[in-house]
């Protein structure tokens, strides 16, 4: 068996075995999947972008594309971020960003950096320009590891 052959077939027993979160967002039963390569891609997207705007959106985006029916469907289309980004409160979007970063095995410290460093929830820095390294654990790690803290250059 080749090397490609050994990994689809691994991806495919992994995939199997990845089951959805269910949740409720505000008093609704939704589901939270686990992303693919391309989601996690749009939300970095928005994540990093250069436009201040869509960057404070970027908890909007992963909740959109994290947020799911029982059987995998997008509750959200793309073009209602806006919507989502106008929900209060806030700590309801955090919730559910949080749950999907934990599930798409950023673990519970990796995930808590990423939300206080790069979306800007309290604790963190919102302005732009003012992120920090964060070293927060990488996806699949099997252990929530504490981030490191590198010297900053003033």
């Amino acid at each position: 068996m080749s090397q490609v052959e050994e990994i689809r077939k691994r991806a495919a027993k992994e995939q199997a075995n990845i089951k959805p979160r269910k949740t409720k967002f505000f008093g609704a039963d939704v589901w939270i999947w686990v992303l693919s390569s391309y989601e996690m891609e749009a939300w970095r997207a928005f994540e990093t972008s250069d436009d201040p705007v869509q960057k404070n959106k970027s908890t909007a985006k992963l909740v959109q594309i994290s947020v799911r029916d029982e059987d995998g469907n997008y509750v959200y289309p793309a073009d209602s971020v806006d919507m989502i980004a106008g929900y209060r409160p806030a700590s309801e979007l955090d919730r559910i960003a949080r749950e999907s970063l934990e599930l798409n095995g950023y673990g519970a410290a990796g995930a808590e950096q990423i939300l206080k460093n790069l979306l800007g929830t309290p604790g963190g820095s919102s302005a732009p320009g003012s992120q920090e390294n964060t070293d927060a654990a990488s996806p699949n790690c099997t252990t929530d590891t504490p981030a490191t803290s590198s010297p900053s250059s003033t």
